[in-house]
């Protein structure tokens, strides 16, 4: 780490360098004695200035998740007949996310606790997920609606031609009382 130290009008500042990604001053004075009832002691007295660059954060993290979570949403206005296209939006944008859960976690401190943060690109990675899997559902529940149409219409068709079997078997025709037996 680069730190510029300075010393200014009896303070002796410390700065870390102006393109790292937070600020930290400590402003020490020397105050020759500290008078108490006992006596008189030299003392150093610091303080301490921590500050975090937030624009990073929200040009790095932020901005990009929610364009990623916004682009995970255009799937719900492709067709569903399109089936590459919304799979591989799909796949990309949780990936991406994935990826940049992963970069931006790597660029932070490690902290035994949750960040707010990792909590905020966990809800974005959820609201991706949720756009595939929504589609998964919607894909599925479309060829089950299909085969169960196709398959009333077969069966629909077979009691027909058994019903013409029948009636030939009679050598008479009979229609059917009601429609689509």
């Amino acid at each position: 780490m680069t730190y510029i130290i300075e010393y200014r009008f009896g303070l002796l500042i410390i700065t870390k360098c102006p393109f790292c990604k937070s600020l930290l001053q400590v402003y020490s004075k020397f105050r020759p004695f500290f008078h108490i009832l006992a006596g008189q002691f030299p003392r150093l007295t610091l303080r301490f200035q921590l500050k975090r660059n937030r624009g990073m954060y929200i040009i790095q993290s932020y901005v990009p998740s929610i364009l990623l979570v916004a682009m995970s949403w255009v799937s719900f206005w492709i067709s569903q007949s399109a089936v590459p296209a919304r799979v591989s939006l799909g796949i990309t944008t949780v990936l991406t996310m994935t990826t940049l859960m992963v970069s931006a976690s790597s660029s932070l401190p490690r902290a035994s606790a949750v960040k707010a943060l990792d909590v905020y690109f966990l809800i974005c990675y959820v609201f991706v997920f949720a756009a595939l899997v929504e589609y998964a559902f919607a894909h599925f529940n479309a060829d089950y609606l299909k085969k169960q149409t196709k398959t009333v219409e077969h069966k629909r068709k077979d009691k027909v031609r058994h019903f013409e079997q029948i009636s030939k078997m009679c050598n008479r025709k009979i229609k059917p009382s009601r429609p689509g037996i």
